[in-house]
């Protein structure tokens, strides 16, 4: 199963590579801007958030191993852990830019 993530991890790359790409041309003066001290307040508050549902899916995947499950299910585990701790660090961040925290 762990083979048909390859191509979809190679259209990701190349989709994210493309979208950068296209938004660095459009404003290349946007490319060197510096963040100023709200910015990394909001990044930092977004990444610290994020940090809790990556170690407790990192728990549950080390608590599943006990349980012998397929390989299969460990990789969709693992694939969503990574994928909720990031939905929840780019929802912090947004509600954060929101507020104008």
């Amino acid at each position: 199963m762990a083979w048909m993530l390859v191509p979809v991890t190679i259209i990701i790359i190349v989709a994210m590579a493309a979208t950068a790409a296209f938004f660095a041309i459009r404003a290349p003066k946007e490319v060197h801007v510096k963040e100023d001290e709200r910015e990394r307040g909001i990044h930092l508050r977004g990444t610290h958030l994020a940090y809790y549902p990556l170690v407790l899916g990192c728990w549950a995947n080390m608590i599943a191993i006990f349980y012998r499950f397929t390989p299969g299910v460990y990789l969709n585990m693992l694939i969503a852990t990574v994928v909720l701790a990031e939905l929840v660090r780019v929802g912090a961040q947004l509600y954060y830019y929101r507020r104008g925290y």
